[in-house]
């Protein structure tokens, strides 16, 4: 059951512990903020080894009703549970990818406002992310392959088109474009980023570039609505910004050299790819970036500092606002975990929300108007930009 905030923060509009407890890995947020997702996972982690078998759980939340409430809920038996959850901006279709068993990563499609069950895919290895078109008609699938579900007529099809990429390949982020009948974009351990088309449903024409060394493994990837520019970053101290046109000749567009350290953790762009926000590692602690990408000339706006690792930092769809998680339980890392808002203008903190353990997902509706963010103390948080009026 979803529990009313506290008007100890008033920005904290509600949240939810997920039953059974345990971490949240990830969630998603509709476009209007309307619908929310999150599930629970269980992986390797500081020696820890997950049992073969255990209980993880799916949830979806509706925000306009009053109380907010859960509008469905999707209990299984799984080996680690959901690793990455999505929703479409309009909120009809969501998705769920992790492994099912050892041996058996899997995909599940839901009709987000039911929780039916449409379709689910199974694969050799952990489906690490899920993208979905506007609409919700397509779904893109990275784990060890990259693979593409486009409905036809509402029904989406029994197995997914792979990539068919190299059979050792690791992928762990996967973006699409708006429309999602134009192309998306990945990025492998190896350090190449992919963009593949989508020719109806099929896998059309796929361009490389091959970066290697220069920008390590590729931790996230994100493309604008309508395809003209796509961002990656690593293990690097710079973020690359390419276009259709530079990837088809094996290049990026530009590059900007931003970092400390050696590792971005997240990357994310406005709709129209003019404003970018990156998240690095440097330490025990780490740093956000808001970056201005006019007509392909990049340049840092802002930096903000985190005093624990920064996960994930994500925007609206004109960059208003930057939402961030950050945290890492080790003993020699600062303890608990935090959730936070930034000006996406100039990077000023608006506001910041300390939990228990590390956050993973913080992401902002494309309106702005609705902030979902998970922690590994097992509870969902939905959270608005601005305070809630007290009665």
């Amino acid at each position: 059951m979803s529990q009313p905030a506290s008007d100890v923060f008033p920005y904290l509009l509600w949240q939810s512990p997920m039953v059974p407890t345990n971490e949240i890995n990830s969630t998603a947020i509709s476009g209007d903020g309307s619908r929310c997702i999150a599930a629970t996972f269980d992986g390797p982690y500081q020696g820890h080894v997950p049992p073969l078998q255990a209980p993880y759980v799916v949830n979806c939340w509706d925000r306009s009703a009053n109380p907010p409430k859960t509008l469905w809920s999707h209990p299984f038996e799984a080996y680690e549970g959901v690793f990455v959850v999505a929703i479409s901006a309009d909120g009809s279709r969501a998705a769920a990818g992790g492994w099912k068993k050892k041996g058996e990563g899997f995909a599940q499609i839901y009709d987000a406002a039911t929780g039916q069950k449409l379709v689910t895919y199974h694969f050799l290895n952990r489906v690490n992310a899920l993208a979905f078109s506007d609409d919700g008609s397509v779904l893109a699938i990275a784990g060890n392959d990259a693979y593409l579900a486009q409905s036809q007529n509402g029904v989406f099809p029994l197995n997914p088109n792979p990539l068919r990429l190299p059979p050792d390949t690791y992928l762990e982020s996967i973006a699409i474009t708006g429309y999602g009948e134009g192309a998306f974009v990945l990025g492998d351990h190896s350090g190449n980023v992919y963009l593949a088309v989508n020719n109806n449903g099929t896998i059309g024409n796929s361009y490389k570039w091959a970066g290697g060394k220069a920008i390590g493994p590729i931790h996230s990837v994100d493309i604008s609505k309508d395809g003209t520019w796509f961002v990656a970053v690593g293990d690097s101290a710079s973020i690359y910004l390419f276009t259709p046109d530079s990837i088809q000749k094996q290049k990026y567009a530009t590059s900007l050299d931003l970092g400390i350290g050696d590792r971005f953790r997240w990357v994310a762009m406005s709709a129209d790819g003019s404003f970018i926000t990156t998240a690095e590692n440097v330490g025990t602690a780490g740093k956000v970036y808001g970056v201005q990408n006019n007509d392909g000339v990049l340049s840092k706006i802002w930096e903000h500092d985190v005093d624990r690792n920064p996960n994930c930092t994500s925007t609206d769809a004109v960059g208003k606002y930057v939402a961030i998680a950050a945290g890492y339980d080790l003993p020699t890392y600062p303890p608990g975990g935090r959730l936070a808002l930034l000006d996406g203008t100039n990077g000023t903190p608006i506001w910041q929300f300390d939990t228990q353990k590390m956050a993973w997902p913080c992401f902002i509706s494309l309106d702005a108007s609705g902030i979902f963010g998970g922690s590994d103390d097992g509870i969902a948080y939905y959270f608005t930009p601005q305070a809630k009026r007290r009665s």
